[in-house]
């Protein structure tokens, strides 16, 4: 393929990596769990890389060479595009669960709220995590592609192979030793937050918006803590108790009342999208 197509190829490549990230934080929060979903991740990265690197030793998938005479190359064939998109697709899915997942990950073996230095002890961590991934990121554009270039695909495609295998292994070995938190499988990320927008719509034409915390706003569970910078709650306001709420304090109808969480979690995310 022309050096254009290669590179809207990749563009569209990282674009999908960074999209599925949203997917695979909702799968871990919702379903899966931290560690199952990094976990998944981590193979399915390693699965992607061995497919990328088998497209260099076996020559069924290998491009033709150039022509050095005529300057022309043969195209790729439908199995090697279609192998070579594959390892792609392993590599992005499993970017899409690690990504998410990881940095919480670490921060949930560090979680320890009877410390009085548990949030320094935090703030660290993140700074030496962001510190690590730089680093990671220099060598991978300096070390590695030097590796490629003096050694062939073969060698710099196979040693973050054996590198990956190696965090693969020791994440699995080390499992008994995680705290691993528990995903909410009670709740449903995605579908909160459409219930967030229809209860905003129902309620678009109430302009009565108290300023009490959880007198007349719907927190759920009752005993949740949720810090709102602003006063946009349409969705979360009890109009009628009777009507809105069961005799346990939960939404009788989610899809007209929502929780100051749900509210909040929506808004975030409707800011970061532009970005």
């Amino acid at each position: 393929m022309s050096a254009a197509t290669a590179t809207s190829n990749l563009g569209l490549w990282a674009a999908l990596s960074n999209g599925l990230a949203i997917v695979g934080a909702i799968v871990a929060d919702s379903y899966c769990g931290r560690f199952r979903a990094g976990a998944f991740g981590s193979i399915s990265t390693l699965i992607g890389m061995i497919v990328l690197w088998l497209t260099t030793m076996i020559s069924l998938l290998m491009s033709v060479s150039c022509s050095h005479f005529q300057h022309v190359c043969n195209g790729t064939t439908p199995i090697q595009l279609a192998v070579l998109f594959s390892s792609f697709g392993f590599m992005s899915i499993g970017a899409g669960f690690v990504r998410p997942c990881s940095i919480i990950f670490g921060a949930d073996q560090l979680e320890n709220n009877k410390n009085p230095d548990n949030q320094r002890h935090i703030a660290s961590y993140f700074n030496w995590y962001y510190v690590s991934s730089g680093i990671s990121t220099m060598l991978a554009v300096t070390v590695i592609i030097y590796i490629q270039d003096r050694y062939g695909w073969q060698v710099g495609f196979g040693i973050p192979i054996i590198l990956m295998f190696l965090s693969v292994l020791m994440f699995q070995i080390c499992s008994p030793l995680y705290i691993k938190v528990k995903a909410k499988t009670t709740e449903n990320l995605v579908i909160g937050l459409f219930q967030a927008a229809v209860a905003a719509f129902r309620k678009r034409n109430n302009t009565h918006l108290p300023l009490s915390d959880c007198d007349e706003y719907y927190c759920w569970p009752l005993e949740s803590e949720v810090f709102t910078p602003s006063m946009d709650f349409r969705a979360c306001m009890i109009e009628d108790p009777e009507r809105d709420l069961n005799p346990d304090g939960s939404a009788s109808n989610p899809w007209n009342l929502s929780s100051l969480e749900q509210v909040e979690s929506l808004k975030a995310l409707l800011r970061v999208l532009p970005m």
